[in-house]
């Protein structure tokens, strides 16, 4: 809530100061704009009369009482910071710039920061993942819907690190979206008997307050009376009953817009429904039962479903526990020189240079920054004894057109016919830090090496990266071919000596 001198204030419960300023309070801070109760259906960041803050101005606020709170409770200052927050194509740099820009205002000596999505940072919370070790690749759906943004993933989890394989957005589906639709339902039901409040305010706030419980409240009950007393002289209050059956009602087509997004996340990570192991739910709203049911019967009940009781919590947990680990082993390794590590995905792809000069991808751009991936490769020429790996960052088919970061030579190879030796190449990278670490062996006669590269792009500009971007727009078509054509010949999978 702010004053007319601008003073910012963060408290906890605002539901009465948005009763007493209406005009003068901010609330439901999901994406980076603040939304005025003058305002309610659109998203317009700049409200004619009234202050305009930024992103930076009210993160700056919520994290200095965030951690103020903290220190109160744990009895000393925070060292090590998890945000988690929404995705979205477009909409991570803003965010990350601006968390990191309050990070600086605020100073935090000594402090690491550490970003990461909400679908990442849900995964986090499966107790049989990272925790124990497991080496079996597992396939993981995480269903986050909150309050205004649905995002379904799919991840891969080998060897404790995630690696996100699809991601579909709605950035306009959750559940203010379905509390609409129950304060329109509302409000017509009492137009019909006694008068149109929709030009009230105050009415409408508190409104959509007791709508939001009631929703909440048919998660773990049938029926839910909403009662509000008028705010005129002589009005009439407002009585009605909601039941369950009628709030599925006015959002199943809404609801079976968080299904579809299901089915596309599977298609777009090249798997079916039965690779899923494992479904976490994430977000206030992934707690409506028919919601839960309906994702239950769409597995065949044969997934272990994480966050049924709890889903609001999910992501926080998963955030705490990464924080914890990370917080453990960092150290001063990957803390930068102002205390901060925060980074989000990587901006460009990343991958390594096949015969005929063509790019195998490893890391498409806007991936995770945390992957671990190995890919077997062989020889391209007979009795080849030496082979050498360039990795490349850039979205375009030829490594000729993309930036060459460094590179590492195996010899010692066991002379063979071309395609016969297994040379496996793994790379990886940590959740914090820019380090690529390569890794390279010979199968047969097991010899091994390895090296460390850091990305080009942790140290150009974004205006360099998005003319990278924009040039891979423009040739997709005609790279999309030199692959296929690499594919079909199968020199995808084989190394130059030199």
């Amino acid at each position: 809530m702010w004053s007319t001198e601008g003073f910012l204030s963060i408290k906890d419960g605002m539901d009465e100061a948005l009763y007493v300023h209406p005009f003068n309070t901010l609330f439901n801070l999901e994406h980076p704009v603040a939304f005025s109760a003058q305002n309610l259906s659109k998203n317009r960041p700049n409200i004619p009369g009234y202050l305009t803050f930024t992103l930076q101005d009210i993160t700056t606020k919520y994290l200095e009482r965030l951690l103020a709170s903290a220190a109160t409770i744990i009895g000393r200052n925070a060292t090590f910071v998890s945000i988690v927050m929404p995705g979205g194509e477009g909409l991570e740099e803003s965010r990350r710039a601006a968390i990191s820009d309050a990070i600086a205002a605020i100073e935090l000596p000594g402090s690491t920061l550490r970003q990461l999505r909400k679908s990442t940072a849900a995964a986090h919370e499966i107790d049989n993942g990272i925790d124990n070790g497991m080496e079996d690749e597992r396939m993981i759906l995480v269903y986050r819907l909150g309050g205004s943004t649905l995002e379904v993933s799919v991840l891969s989890l080998d060897e404790g690190v995630f690696e996100i394989l699809s991601s579909v957005y709605n950035q306009h589906l959750g559940g203010n979206d379905f509390n609409k639709r129950v304060v329109n339902h509302l409000l017509l039901a009492h137009k019909k008997t006694y008068q149109d409040l929709s030009s009230d305010d105050k009415f409408m706030i508190r409104l959509g307050r007791e709508a939001e419980k009631a929703t909440q409240a048919l998660s773990s009950q049938n029926s839910v009376r909403i009662e509000i007393e008028s705010f005129r002289p002589g009005g009439q209050d407002l009585s009605e009953e909601l039941t369950r059956s009628q709030f599925e009602d006015l959002n199943m087509d809404l609801f079976a817009k968080t299904m579809a997004a299901i089915d596309q996340a599977i298609k777009d990570a090249s798997i079916v429904k039965d690779d899923i192991q494992d479904i976490v739910l994430s977000g206030g709203s992934s707690n409506i039962p028919f919601l839960q049911s309906t994702i239950k019967a769409y597995f065949g009940g044969k997934v272990y479903i994480h966050g049924l009781n709890h889903p609001e919590t999910t992501a926080v947990f998963g955030a705490a526990k990464l924080g914890a680990k990370l917080g453990a082993k960092l150290g001063q390794r990957y803390t930068s020189d102002v205390g901060v590590c925060c980074f989000l995905d990587r901006p460009l792809s990343l991958g390594i240079e096949t015969a005929d000069g063509v790019m195998f991808k490893y890391t498409d751009r806007n991936s995770d920054r945390e992957f671990n991936k190995l890919f077997t490769f062989s020889t391209a020429m007979d009795n080849q004894d030496r082979v050498v790996i360039r990795v490349f960052e850039g979205e375009r088919a030829r490594t000729s057109q993309n930036a060459f970061l460094g590179g590492i030579e195996l010899s010692g190879i066991p002379p063979a016919p071309k395609g016969v030796p297994q040379i496996r190449v793994r790379l990886r990278a940590h959740s914090c830090g820019n380090e690529l670490h390569l890794t390279v062996m010979e199968m047969a006669s097991k010899r091994m090496t390895a090296t460390t590269i850091s990305p080009r792009s942790a140290f150009v500009d974004e205006d360099e990266i998005a003319s990278k971007m924009l040039e891979g727009e423009a040739f997709e078509h005609e790279d999309r071919l030199i692959w296929e054509s690499a594919e079909a010949t199968g020199t995808m999978t084989l190394l130059n000596p030199a």
